[in-house]
C-alpha cells in the first residue's frame, strides 16, 4: 500500500477477481448517508484502472498508465458495501488505452441478482508516450479570485491553513459532517460564503482551497486518485442552487421564498474529467477549484471544475451535468414501495442514536436532528420523531408482528395534525435538502 493517504488507498483498494472482474467495498466513512459520495467513486474507478492494467497487461509500457480522461454515467445510486467491476478492453494500444468499465451492486428491485449503478470508458496514458506540443494559451480563471494578503495578490497558504484566514479568505466549515461523512475527508476554504462569492463574480461562481484530510490525517497530499474526489466536492455551489431554486420556484407560483427552500436535490447525470498535468507521487498540500455554472434550463445544469496548482497550472478539468429535482418527486419514488427503507431487526440492539435505530428511505435523518438540538435525546424521543416524519411523509407502517407495531399506533394517535404540519415544515424541508445534497 502507498505510505500517502494510507486510509484513502485502502478505503479505494480494487482486488482483482479473474479475468477482467474485480471487487471493492465501498466504505461508509466515504458516504453521504448511505450513499457513496460520487467523487469517492470516481477515485475508486481511479484505481480500478490502475488495478487493471497492472493485473492484465502487465507488460504493455514500461511505466505504468494512468487515466488522462473519464467519462461516466450513473445510471442508478450506489450504496456502501460490496462491489463488483467488469472491465472490457475496447483498445489497447502503444501511446493510448481505453476500458469500458461497469460498476454492479445488488438489484433494489431483483432480488439475488445485480444492477449496472456505473458505467463509462476511461482512456489511459504511459507517461513515456506522452511526447508533443506543449504551449501556453494564457488562460487564467476569470474573474480573477479574490486577492490574498501577499504582494502579488496571492493567496498566503501557510498562514490560511496556521490561522484559518488570509485576507478575504477564510476556513469553511462544512454541516452535519457527522452525516455527510465525505465532506469530513477536507479542508476548504473560501472568500466568503456562497451569496458574497456570486454577489462580487454576478455568476454561479465559487472559488474554493482545499486540503485533503482522509480520516482526519494532517498529513494528507493530493494525488492523482484523490482528485478524482475533489472534483465533486462543491457544497458552497449546492448552496447557491439551493437558494437560486427557491427563487424561481416562488416567482413561478406566487410563494414565499421560505416556502419553496429546501425542496430540491441535485443528482449527477454524467461526469467528465479530463486530467492535465500529473501531479508528483508524494502529493501535493493544496489545491484550487474554480466551480462555474453557465446554464439552468428545463431541470436540468451543467457544473464545470477546474483544479489548478500552487503555480496556477491546470491539473484537470471536470464537467458535470445535474438533475434540479424537486424533493417531492423523491418523496413519490420512495411511496411506490420500501425501496430502500430498512426497519431494524427485533434483535438488533437500539442505540442512542436514530441512525442505529433506522434508515429513512436510506438515509440517516438522526444526526442532523442531534446535531440541530445540540443534546442528547432518548431513544423513545428519537423515535417519536421519526415516526412523526414517516407519518408526514405517509410511509407505510412497520412490518406486522413486530415489536414497533404497537408503538406506531400509540405515537399515531398521539400526533396531531398540527404537530405532523411542524414535523413537515421542520424535518422533511431541512432535513431533505441537506440529506440530498451529494446524490
Amino acid at each position: 500500500m502507498s505510505t500517502v493517504n494510507p486510509s484513502f488507498q485502502e478505503a479505494i483498494k480494487v482486488t482483482p477477481q479473474g479475468p477482467n472482474k474485480y471487487s471493492a467495498f465501498l466504505r461508509p466513512e466515504w458516504c453521504i448517508g448511505t450513499v457513496p459520495h460520487g467523487g469517492y467513486t470516481t477515485a475508486v474507478i481511479y484505481q480500478l484502472t490502475l488495478t487493471h492494467f497492472a493485473y492484465a497487461h502487465p507488460k504493455q509500457h514500461k511505466c505504468a498508465a494512468s487515466p488522462i480522461s473519464i467519462q461516466l454515467s450513473f445510471l442508478r445510486r450506489t450504496a456502501s458495501g460490496p462491489a463488483t467491476f467488469e472491465v472490457e478492453d475496447v483498445k489497447i494500444g502503444a501511446r493510448t488505452s481505453t476500458i469500458h468499465v461497469k460498476l454492479f451492486q445488488a438489484s433494489e428491485k431483483k432480488p439475488g441478482q445485480l444492477d449496472i449503478m456505473v458505467a463509462g470508458y476511461v482512456t489511459v496514458s504511459p507517461s513515456e508516450a506522452e511526447v508533443g506540443i506543449s504551449a501556453n494559451t494564457g488562460w487564467k480563471p476569470h474573474p480573477a479570485p479574490v486577492a490574498g494578503s501577499r504582494a502579488d495578490g496571492s493567496v498566503d497558504l501557510t498562514a490560511l491553513g496556521r490561522t484559518g484566514t488570509d485576507g478575504a479568505w477564510r476556513k469553511l466549515e462544512a454541516p452535519f459532517t457527522a452525516f455527510r461523512k465525505a465532506a469530513a475527508q477536507i479542508e476548504l476554504f473560501g472568500p466568503g460564503d456562497v451569496e458574497t462569492q456570486q454577489k462580487r463574480s454576478e455568476n454561479m461562481l465559487i472559488d474554493q482551497w482545499a486540503r485533503f484530510r482522509p480520516g482526519g490525517d494532517v498529513s494528507g497530499r493530493w494525488t492523482e486518485a484523490a482528485v478524482a474526489y475533489l472534483i465533486d466536492m462543491f457544497p458552497m455551489m449546492l448552496d447557491g442552487f439551493d437558494a437560486m431554486s427557491a427563487t424561481a420556484t416562488a416567482k413561478e407560483r406566487g410563494t414565499s421564498l421560505a416556502e419553496e427552500k429546501a425542496k430540491f436535490w441535485y443528482p449527477t447525470v454524467t461526469l467528465n474529467v479530463d486530467i492535465k498535468k500529473h501531479l508528483p507521487a508524494e502529493g501535493v498540500e493544496w489545491l484550487y477549484s474554480r466551480i462555474e455554472t453557465k446554464v439552468v434550463r428545463d431541470g436540468r445544469t451543467d457544473i464545470e471544475v477546474t483544479v489548478l496548482d500552487e503555480d496556477g497550472e491546470v491539473i484537470a478539468i471536470a464537467h458535470k451535468t445535474k438533475s434540479i429535482l424537486p424533493v417531492y418527486v423523491l418523496q413519490q419514488v420512495k411511496r411506490r414501495g420500501w425501496g430502500l427503507m430498512r426497519w431494524p431487526q427485533e434483535d438488533e440492539p437500539l442505540g442512542a442514536k436514530l441512525a442505529d435505530l433506522h434508515n429513512l428511505n436510506g438515509f440517516d435523518v438522526a444526526t442532523p436532528f442531534l446535531e440541530n438540538h445540540n443534546s442528547r435525546v432518548t431513544v423513545k424521543d428519537a423515535y417519536a420523531q421519526w415516526v412523526s416524519v414517516r407519518v408526514a411523509l405517509l410511509s407505510p407502517p412497520p412490518p406486522p408482528g413486530t415489536e414497533y407495531e404497537s408503538e406506531w399506533d400509540a405515537l399515531v394517535a398521539e400526533s396531531t395534525q398540527s404537530h405532523r404540519l411542524r414535523i413537515m415544515e421542520e424535518s422533511v424541508r431541512s432535513w431533505y435538502s441537506r440529506l440530498t445534497y451529494y446524490l
